[in-house]
């Protein structure tokens, strides 16, 4: 008998929903599931049948919701949402959502491209675990972007080396492996990370996933492509969910064998999202996590001798100081200093963003505002009403 706690439902999303039921909701039309897989129209989500059992049903959003909301306000794959099965449901589906509940966690990057535009990759999730290789995916700067999305989302890191198979041979390859080890714990010297080596093809990297998956539990597989992730899907599943292939040999990258970001119930208990291979992952990320991220600079920074200095040739700056003993490696302070970079950019960009939505939002109130019946409308879109997305 399924029950929505093995969804992932726990006391945070009851609190927010009892606040939504006592003023709105009717037992009779509305219930509660969780986003299973975002196509872009319509939505798939998870709920509790009246034979309490684990089905999985189309879902809307309504027309107006679907134009103003910003992307993201709309669901995302992991969100927790209130379904409205009232029958005039023009877009063919089970049902429309009517609220998406507060997020716990929200794992999100920058979209590609120039737009200064938040992609969420999935909300809820209690661990991200970043999938990468010895081979040509390991890329110490790349992690360190994964790890600061991680530590903004509120999710706790793992970080799985896969395919470690390939190296245990030789003495040569358990050389490699060593290396690896160390140059990941010395980049990362005060990181929240749990680090483990596995193997998908001796199915290493499924008991450790298991351990961290009890019931309700929500856990996120990020990576490249070809590095072993759909692999690891299918054995928690216990079956091809999910189509594999070879990495490149001259690229050394892989194709991108999942096609969907997909919210999966495990048989064994917890909840696994699979995502597509990540090429770029652009921060979306404020100062402040970034510094958290970081900290190891940040408590070296405080020990400089004046506290406006650049680290550039200051007299007493502690962080060239530490470089210099090697204490501290020049690429994770050249890591910190582009991300740095990134995220100034991205302020920017925000900030003129909001500056052109402001610009238009106030052009089309003086087009509209042109006669009284247009100021009146104006003046009733103005007033707060029951729009349930900002309650």
């Amino acid at each position: 008998m399924a029950k929505l706690k093995d969804l992932g439902w726990n006391n945070f999303f009851k609190e927010a929903y009892q606040s939504y039921k006592t003023k709105y909701a009717n037992p009779e039309l509305y219930q509660i599931g969780r986003v299973s897989r975002d196509n872009k129209i319509y939505y798939h989500v998870m709920t509790i049948d009246s034979d309490n059992e684990v089905v999985e049903v189309t879902a809307s959003l309504k027309g107006k919701s679907r134009k103003n909301l910003d992307p993201e306000q709309k669901p995302a794959v992991g969100d927790w949402v209130i379904l409205d099965y009232e029958t005039s449901n023009y877009n063919q589906t089970d049902a429309f959502i009517e609220l998406v509940l507060p997020r716990r966690t929200s794992l999100s990057r920058k979209a590609t491209g120039t737009a200064s535009v938040e992609q969420i990759i999935a909300t809820n999730i209690d661990y991200v675990a970043v999938v990468t290789d010895p081979e040509a995916d390991f890329n110490l700067k790349r992690l360190d972007r994964y790890f600061t999305l991680i530590e903004q989302s509120g999710a706790k890191a793992i970080c799985l080396v896969n395919k470690i198979d390939l190296y245990e041979v030789d003495q040569e390859g358990q050389d490699h492996l060593t290396d690896i080890k160390q140059q990941i714990l010395d980049h990362f010297p005060d990181a929240s990370v749990d680090l483990h080596f596995t193997s998908a093809v001796k199915k290493q990297g499924v008991s450790i996933l298991k351990s961290y998956l009890d019931t309700g539990t929500t856990l996120a597989l990020i990576g490249s492509s070809g590095v072993g992730k759909s692999t690891m899907t299918n054995q928690l599943l216990g079956q091809d969910w999910q189509w594999t292939s070879e990495v490149n040999e001259v690229t050394g990258k892989g194709k991108h064998t999942t096609s969907a970001r997909d919210l999966i119930l495990l048989p064994e208990g917890g909840l696994l999202v699979d995502n597509p291979g990540i090429r770029e992952i652009h921060l979306w990320s404020p100062e402040e996590t970034l510094s958290e991220s970081f900290q190891d600079l940040s408590q070296l920074s405080l020990q400089c001798k004046f506290s406006n200095c650049k680290h550039e040739q200051d007299h007493g700056c502690a962080i060239r100081a530490a470089i210099a003993d090697q204490t501290l490696s020049t690429e994770r302070y050249e890591s910190y200093l582009k991300l740095v970079e990134e995220v100034e950019i991205l302020n920017q960009r925000k900030q003129q963003r909001e500056r052109n939505v402001q610009r238009r939002n106030k052009r089309g109130k003086k087009v509209k505002a042109r006669n009284l019946e247009d100021r009146i409308e104006l003046e009733r879109e103005q007033k707060p009403d029951n729009d349930l997305f900002n309650t």
